[in-house]
């Protein structure tokens, strides 16, 4: 991804207040639908090419099934046309399957692409926001909310192209053929059903989306109350708080429990409902064709076509059900991702900001006043000094004094309430943030590194080191330099 511009996740500002939860999330998800790249591009619509071939091969196999009948039916067993029937229904089923295994294959390359900018827009959008949002984070919820949005696109990417629309239009052509065998009944019996099907679906669905959502809440708690407690285990060990926090993990388990039961009770119920209807629509269409059967206008064949025609339908509309059941699960994940991109940021850079131009490198802090709002710790009143190019400056204070405030400001994770901090004269507000910080070398008494190799975590603070210590030979050593200089422990 060398040289990649990074996207941006959409927000909603203009989306307006009177929209939908679905328009809204469809308005999310929107740019991530459809691939930017010509090869991309291409990739998809022969997706769908393979798609469409799939289905009218899949539509013809009964078709196949029915002369192989006729032409084996007693009293006129044509031997060579029910063996090239025969043949033909066994190369169209398998024809079917390739196809779909052409389409899985080619939409693979689309789907890996548009998943991987939908994660790295949402990491970016993570890694700008401000300290402030960093600091008061929930870890495991955040990442948990990124890995649900960014499988949930894939699953609205997968479902819109390769199950719900397809299935559409098989159930248009089967009833066409109905009708077009003379079978206006079975038709109208066929469309019905689904029909039935649908509603029913949507109905006991859109009750589970609560359901959906209170047991997401519920997980999110355990996975949040989880790795908060891990990550101050040092502070746990030091209170003899293990009994309350595992208590307190209990409880978090028991409330995602009891919501998971009640989301698998709807679940069965809503499956239930579906069999039925399924199952008598089949009986009515049957029903109706043994009519004709037995009354001669059917052959035995067409018996058997419109039994396979109806299973063949009912097998991706068994699916359809589950497919609308992932649709409103995945809209209500997309929710979350929604109202993560809403966060605001804290410090922003000011429109038209330039980077920042350090010829010497004097810190200047006027009238800076600022808090956190929680308290006393780390505030600052009417705080003025100039820190010389080439010199040392010391600041000293019991702990809670603001001397890691000092450094935050300067480096603008915050920004001042009052006052100003200049740099060779530039207020940092008015620059870039990412120049700015690229300017500022900051030397800590432990650095944390990330889970790396040790030269990937080098690699990381290069620049800094180089500030600190920019001639190679004399790194054991603290020369004076014009570039600004931070100690912080």
């Amino acid at each position: 991804m060398s040289g990649e511009r990074i996207p941006l996740l959409p927000t909603q500002t203009n989306h307006g207040r009177g929209n939908s939860s679905t328009q809204r999330t469809l308005m999310f998800v929107a740019p991530y639908m459809w691939p930017k790249s010509r090869k991309l591009q291409m990739m998809a619509v022969l997706s769908i090419v393979f798609t469409l071939l799939s289905k009218l091969t899949n539509l013809a196999v009964p078709l196949a099934l029915r002369s192989a009948v006729n032409a084996l039916t007693p009293g006129s067993i044509t031997l060579p046309l029910a063996l090239w029937a025969v043949v033909a229904y066994v190369t169209l089923r398998f024809g079917t399957n390739a196809l779909n295994q052409l389409r899985s294959y080619t939409w693979k390359f689309v789907s890996l692409d548009q998943t991987r900018v939908f994660g790295v827009a949402t990491f970016a959008h993570l890694h700008g926001l401000s300290l402030s949002y960093h600091l008061k984070r929930k870890t495991g919820e955040v990442l948990r909310v990124m890995d649900r949005g960014v499988e949930s696109l894939a699953t609205l990417q997968s479902l819109f192209a390769f199950t719900i629309g397809p299935t559409l239009l098989e159930l248009v052509i089967v009833c066409g053929v109905f009708v077009q065998f003379n079978s206006p009944l079975i038709a109208v019996t066929t469309f019905i059903s689904v029909v039935g099907y649908a509603v029913f679906s949507v109905y006991i669905t859109n009750w589970r989306v609560k359901l959906r959502r209170a047991m997401i809440e519920a997980d999110n708690a355990v996975t949040d109350k989880a790795t908060d407690s891990l990550l101050n285990f040092e502070t746990v060990k030091y209170f003899g708080s293990e009994e309350v926090e595992v208590q307190r993990y209990s409880e978090r388990v028991k409330e995602y429990q009891d919501t998971s039961l009640k989301t698998q009770l709807s679940l069965a119920l809503l499956n239930n409902g579906q069999a039925l209807i399924v199952n008598l629509g089949v009986m009515v269409a049957m029903l109706l064709a043994a009519v004709r059967v037995a009354s001669g206008s059917f052959t035995t064949g067409d018996f058997v076509m419109i039994n396979a025609y109806i299973l063949q339908l009912y097998g991706p509309l068994n699916w359809l059900g589950s497919a609308y059941r992932t649709i409103s699960q995945a809209f209500t994940d997309l929710e979350k991702m929604i109202e993560l991109s809403q966060i605001p940021k804290d410090v922003d850079d000011a429109p038209g900001a330039q980077p920042i131009d350090v010829p010497s490198g004097s810190v200047t802090f006027e009238n800076v006043s600022f808090n956190y709002g929680l308290g006393t710790s780390g505030q600052l009143s009417n705080i003025s000094f100039t820190i010389e190019p080439g010199k040392t400056t010391a600041i000293i204070g019991p702990t809670g004094s603001g001397k890691s405030t000092i450094v935050r400001l300067l480096l603008r994770f915050y920004d001042v309430h009052t006052g100003r901090i200049l740099i060779d004269g530039q207020n940092i507000s008015s620059v870039t943030q990412s120049s700015l910080r690229h300017a500022i070398g900051v030397g800590r008494r432990r650095f944390v590194l990330v889970d790396v190799s040790v030269i990937a975590s080098l690699v990381l603070i290069w620049r800094t080191i180089f500030l600190l210590c920019p001639e190679n030979s004399q790194w054991h050593k603290i020369p004076y330099f014009s570039t600004i200089r931070l100690s912080t422990t």
